[in-house]
Parts: C-alpha cells; sequence; structure tokens
C-alpha cells in the first residue's frame, strides 16, 4: 500500500512540475531494466548507470530524473522514474536508457512524505545538476557515484555560491527550503560490482567508465 501511495505522490509532482510556467510538457519513460534482470537489450537504445547518495531536509526523496538532449535542433527534456529501483544501504543505483547522442543530466525530481493531493497542497522540487555527457550506440557507460547534501538555507548570501531544493505547491508558488552541496565521484570498480549484483543481466556487457566532470555550482542568477 505504501508503494502505491508512493508512486502516486511521484505522478502528481511530475505532473505538477511538468506544467510550471516555462516548463515544457516532459516524455516520461520507465528504466531501461529492473532488479534480477535476466535479459537485456542495447540495439536500439544504450543504457546509462549511476549511483546516487542523497541527505534532504524535510523527509525528501528522489523520484526522477530529467534528461535534456543538447542538441540544437532537438532540445527535448526526457524524465526517467527512479522510484524503487535496487538500492544498497543508503545507495540507490539509477539506470536510463537513450538513443546514442549528446545529452545535459539536467535536474533529479523530488517529493516528500506529506505530499497529497487530497489535502490540495501537493509539494514537490527539483534539484539541478547541469552535467553534459554523450552515449555511444549499443553501449553501457557509467556516469559516477552522486552524493547530495541538502540543509537548511541559514543564510540569504548562500544562494550565490550553492545550489537548491525549489519546491512547487498547487498554487504555483516556488520556495526555497534549503543550500546543497553535491558531488560527483569515480566509484566504478566498487559500483559496477554492485550494479552486477543487483542487475545481473549486465553481467555479461563491457561498462565503460565515463565519469561526469566535478559539479559546478552555478549563479544566483543561474537558479532562476
Amino acid at each position: 500500500m505504501r508503494f502505491r501511495y508512493r508512486s502516486y505522490i511521484v505522478f502528481l509532482g511530475i505532473l505538477f512540475v511538468s506544467f510550471m510556467p516555462g516548463c515544457s510538457l516532459l516524455k516520461i519513460k520507465n528504466p531501461a531494466i529492473y532488479q534480477n534482470c535476466e535479459t537485456l537489450d542495447i540495439s536500439k537504445e544504450s543504457i546509462a548507470l549511476f549511483s546516487i547518495d542523497w541527505d534532504l531536509i524535510n523527509d525528501y526523496y528522489f523520484t526522477a530524473l530529467d534528461i535534456l538532449q543538447n542538441d540544437k535542433e532537438n532540445n527535448e527534456v526526457i524524465t526517467f522514474l527512479i522510484n524503487g529501483l535496487y538500492q544498497v544501504g543508503n545507495d540507490h543505483f539509477i539506470n536510463f536508457h537513450l538513443p546514442p547522442g549528446k545529452y545535459i543530466l539536467r535536474n533529479m525530481a523530488s517529493a516528500n512524505s506529506t505530499s497529497t493531493g487530497v489535502s490540495g497542497y501537493t509539494q514537490s522540487g527539483e534539484m539541478p545538476i547541469n552535467s553534459a555527457f554523450e552515449i555511444g550506440a549499443n553501449e553501457i557507460i557509467y556516469l559516477g557515484h552522486i552524493d547530495i547534501n541538502n540543509t537548511g538555507k541559514t543564510n540569504v548570501d548562500e544562494l550565490a555560491d550553492n545550489e537548491i531544493l525549489r519546491t512547487f505547491t498547487n498554487q504555483g508558488k516556488t520556495k526555497i527550503i534549503g543550500t546543497t552541496i553535491i558531488e560527483i565521484n569515480d566509484h566504478f570498480n566498487n559500483d559496477i560490482e554492485l550494479f552486477k549484483d543487483g542487475y545481473p543481466c549486465l553481467s555479461d556487457y563491457k561498462i565503460k567508465n565515463k565519469t561526469l566532470p566535478p559539479w559546478k555550482r552555478q549563479s544566483e542568477e543561474g537558479m532562476k
């Protein structure tokens, strides 16, 4: 029952962010593979992997990720649902599938345990990451380990130096609930062993290490 409740929250949150002013309608997709998978097909779309660990205030947890196609002729946003994927301790092992091309890991979408459509108040949020990567045909790539630590905002000046977790209500209001430290590290050897434990269908495939560059904080203007 709790899984269904959280899934309902995820759906509401994604729909709400999708229809925020200035946001295009998102294309929503499921992961490429699930825990204990037996088969894998990368003949049409390649697969990207990363692990993530988060510590967010107010019981927030990540539910989806937004991928922006980094192409002058096509800047479509694709949202992948990540709730309920393989987890070891605090590490979540994420996968998604894309055609070959250049992309940007734009946002991590979030909700919190008090979010509900019943009270007329839906809380959802986004954590901008904005890291570029490229994926080739018929390949599986590793993008690194992302560690996100979100704390309460204590000073207005922090906006100039820190990224934010923004929340949206169904009245269209935005508020900043915390400043954030994001680290991206190369845990390739350890992570790939754990990926293969959770997703056995990866075992016979070569995985390329394309760890994302270190995360850079945006300016206050870039956060708007």
